[in-house]
């Protein structure tokens, strides 16, 4: 498709793809704030197409597997290890191994509440609140 002939439809085009809210792109595009010419200027067809071909290059763009960041960080080891660098050099091995999952990062937990006080609810809701809390710090592990 490429680039719209209307310079207003393109910047409304590429804010709506970073992310910003109909009306935002709407006012961004230099257009007077109206949620309804925004919602209508939004739903259009080669607008819809357009939006979704500025998401995909950008996805495109971004998308970075582990498989090229563990080769960029060989890559990197062996630049430290030609300067005779030993601190990047570690630093690029720690890096990989955290990348391929071989270290456990461990987090210090405080409890600050008398948990012999509380109710049989109020200790499942703070079970509860304690799993999400461990599943946010290592996501995808089972607890």
């Amino acid at each position: 498709m490429g680039v719209l002939k209307n310079p207003k439809h393109e910047a409304f085009c590429q804010a709506r793809a970073l992310g910003r809210t109909q009306t935002e792109a709407y006012i961004d595009a230099g257009f007077k704030p109206n949620r309804q010419h925004a919602h209508r200027l939004a739903t259009t067809g080669y607008i819809e197409d357009r939006i979704k071909e500025l998401q995909n290059k950008t996805v495109e763009i971004f998308e970075i597997t582990a498989a090229q960041i563990a080769k960029q960080l060989d890559e990197d080891r062996a630049f430290a290890k030609k300067c005779k660098q030993t601190g990047p050099m570690v630093q690029a091995s720690i890096a990989k191994g955290r990348l391929a999952g071989l270290f456990i990062e461990r987090t210090n937990v405080q409890v600050t509440h008398n948990y012999s006080q509380m109710t049989e609810e109020e200790l499942r809701f703070e079970l509860a609140a304690l799993n999400a809390e461990a599943r946010s710090l290592k996501p995808g592990v089972q607890h």
